[in-house]
C-alpha cells in the first residue's frame, strides 16, 4: 500500500501544504508530535508554519512549565494572535 494513502487515512485534515513544512523537521519525534497537535487543534498551514519555525516542540521539552507552554498556545490559537 502506497504510504501517502496511510497517513491521508489517518490525517485526512492534513493537506500538502501542512506536509511540505513538515519535510522540514529533521527530528521523526518533532514531526510526529506536529502531525499529531495539528490535527487535534486544526492548524492552518500559517499556525503549522508558525508553530515549527518557532521550534514549539523544543520550546516545550525545554520548559520547566509544559502545561503553562501549551495553555498560552490554546489561547494563542484562540484569539489569533502571537506568541
Amino acid at each position: 500500500m502506497n504510504n501517502s494513502r496511510i497517513w491521508y487515512t489517518r490525517v485526512p485534515n492534513l493537506g500538502w501544504s501542512h506536509y511540505r513544512t513538515l519535510l522540514s523537521v529533521a527530528n521523526e519525534d518533532a514531526r510526529c508530535w506536529y502531525i499529531q497537535e495539528a490535527a487535534d487543534s486544526a492548524w492552518s498551514t500559517r499556525q503549522m508554519d508558525r508553530q515549527t519555525s518557532t521550534l514549539y516542540y523544543e520550546r516545550i521539552l525545554a520548559s520547566r512549565d509544559k502545561e503553562a507552554v501549551l495553555t498560552q498556545r490554546k489561547k494563542s490559537a484562540k484569539g489569533g494572535g502571537r506568541f
